[in-house]
């Protein structure tokens, strides 16, 4: 089970540097080792994904996987920095 849990991490760490890799992302881990904290682009306006609550804190299911993927790699869920993403997407119906 711990096995399936560090493997689910391992993909949405990957998945999330690839989406969200721009300014402030790191080429490969041993520089989020060295930098001592994880850099997540996230969205805030997506609830319950990503969004901000009444006193201006992250929370929803992307921030989540942020904080485990910091406390698997760094030790600590706090080991996160979030970044608003203000990509705009356009939907084509």
């Amino acid at each position: 089970m711990k096995r399936n849990t560090s493997l689910l991490l391992l993909f949405v760490f990957c998945f999330l540097f690839l989406v969200y890799s721009g300014e402030g992302s790191a080429g490969t881990l041993q520089d989020v080792k060295r930098r001592g904290k994880l850099i997540a682009g996230v969205k805030t306006e997506y609830p319950p994904l990503g969004f901000l609550d009444g006193k201006g804190i992250h929370k929803g299911l992307d921030i989540d996987i942020a904080r485990g993927l910091a406390k698997e790699l760094l030790g600590s869920e706090e080991a996160v920095e979030f970044v608003q993403s203000c990509r705009k997407t356009r939907l084509i119906s």
